[in-house]
């Protein structure tokens, strides 16, 4: 068992085993939470379960661990049926999905490595929905979800790993020019992926790979600075490289203004604006946090004025009720003001 302090950049830890009846002390225990668990190699791949106590600061805890019977076990082979040595196998729970390594608590998950003969086991992993992973380097990954039932229940999962597919990248504004500073991240379309892909670090500056993506549909998502971020589909095929290019919109605003009788402005009116390209509101953008309105809530002012900032170039249809007008957004640049006239 191990204690770390919590919200200190030093983990101090004390260390003990148990003794023939399985009872254990741990002496000199600071008050404060503490995380305590409990762990052994001595069965398949080894488990550990932990828990968080409240340390008071005086007198004993007394806390128990009941270790499950349940577990994960299989075997990874290439299509041939040669074991594949070494891959690793990772299991976390349902909600963590998608979430960095660096952001799941060590509890959360669990680790498992293939033996010589590819076999793996899983020990102690508690009944419920896991997402489930099997890698390897130079083949693609293999993710799913998986259940374990009871406390009793040892799931059977062997895993045939692949050759992996490649996904190649470039990224580009509506002129042309390369962004080479863009992020871009690709992960599993239908959502079970353990974490984005990487990039290899060789990745040259017009281009950026991906590896280690299997025979399925991936989301590739792609932002830089001043543009607006773009979203493609890659459908990967085992030992192949899909090439994607993706062009981004430049960022600018506009700024509308809506008259009423005898030309005076118009306060309080709602505005619909949509992109002609996607057909997508720019109120759907607001609530995501991609477009800024001024004011916020996306009608006009008092002087039936309304500023969007941050939408993506190109040309969009403004209504308001009983009139509408097309105006295009140049990039890096606010157009406008664009005048809507109500109806008399």
């Amino acid at each position: 068992a191990s204690l770390p302090l919590d919200g200190t950049d030093v983990a101090y830890e004390l260390f003990t085993k148990p003794d023939e009846q399985q009872h254990y002390v741990l002496p000199g225990v600071p008050p404060g939470r503490r995380v305590v668990w409990v762990e052994s190699e001595d069965v398949g791949s080894g488990f550990r379960i932990s828990k968080v106590v409240d340390v008071p600061p005086e007198g004993d805890i007394e806390l128990d661990f009941h270790v499950p019977l349940s577990g994960i076990e299989g075997v990874v082979t290439r299509a041939d049926g040669s074991a594949v040595v070494g891959a690793l196998i990772l299991v976390r729970p349902r909600e963590s999905l998608g979430r960095a390594p660096g952001e799941i608590a060590f509890e959360e998950s669990q680790e498992a490595t293939s033996t010589p003969d590819g076999s793996y086991f899983l020990a102690g992993v508690k009944p419920g929905t896991y997402g489930f992973a099997a890698r390897a380097e130079g083949f693609g990954r293999v993710e799913e979800t998986i259940t374990v039932v009871d406390e009793e229940s040892v799931v059977r999962r062997d895993v045939v790993l692949e050759p992996e597919a490649l996904i190649e990248l470039v990224v580009k504004d509506r002129a042309g020019a390369l962004l080479a500073a863009a992020e871009c991240s690709a992960v599993r379309a239908d959502g079970s992926g353990m974490a984005p892909l990487r990039v290899r670090e060789e990745w040259l500056p017009e281009r950026r790979v991906f590896y280690g993506a299997a025979s399925a549909e991936y989301a590739v998502h792609a932002t830089a600075e001043a543009c607006f971020p773009a979203d493609v589909s890659a459908l990967c095929r085992s030992g192949q490289t899909t090439v994607l290019s993706i062009a981004l919109r430049r960022r600018g605003a506009l700024r509308l203004k809506v008259v009423g009788a005898a030309g005076l402005p118009a306060p309080s009116v709602p505005l619909e604006v949509i992109d002609t390209e996607t057909g997508t509101s720019a109120n759907t953008w607001i609530a995501a946090g991609l477009v800024t309105s001024a004011p916020s809530s996306a009608v006009t002012d008092e002087k039936g004025e309304l500023r969007l900032d941050g939408l993506p170039e190109g040309t969009f249809r403004v209504s308001a009720p009983g009139c509408a007008v097309t105006a295009r957004v140049a990039a890096g640049e606010e157009t406008g003001p664009v005048t809507l006239m109500l109806p008399q």
